[in-house]
């Protein structure tokens, strides 16, 4: 898989997209907004690389352990599998591979 060689040290390296910062206040979460957010973020992306040729091969952030199971609910998998089952992780690495924007484009 192409994805296991990849080192976010070296992000100039491959074409991706960094998702900095994402969140939904405490009072908002567990209501779909989060996923309606970036499920509109995502087919954003994906209608612009089609209409545009940016190029990129995937979508990556850095989660926090206490989200890590929503990006996964949206199809985010670990760049560092070993890291799902480490409970001192404060935060994880995760992308989204560019095959996979498909499930979220609107027709």
């Amino acid at each position: 898989m192409i994805y296991e060689s990849i080192n976010l040290e070296e992000e100039n390296c491959f074409a991706a997209i960094k998702i900095q910062y994402f969140a939904v206040d405490l009072k908002f979460q567990n209501d779909g907004l989060g996923a309606a957010m970036m499920h509109r973020l995502l087919s954003n992306l994906l209608k612009s690389d089609l209409k545009f040729n940016i190029g990129f091969k995937l979508i990556y952030l850095e989660a926090l352990s206490e989200a890590t199971d929503f990006y996964q609910t949206l199809g985010f998998e670990y760049l560092n599998p070993w890291e799902e089952t480490d409970p001192t992780k404060k935060s994880s690495y995760m992308f989204l591979p560019y095959e996979s924007l498909i499930n979220y484009y609107d027709f």
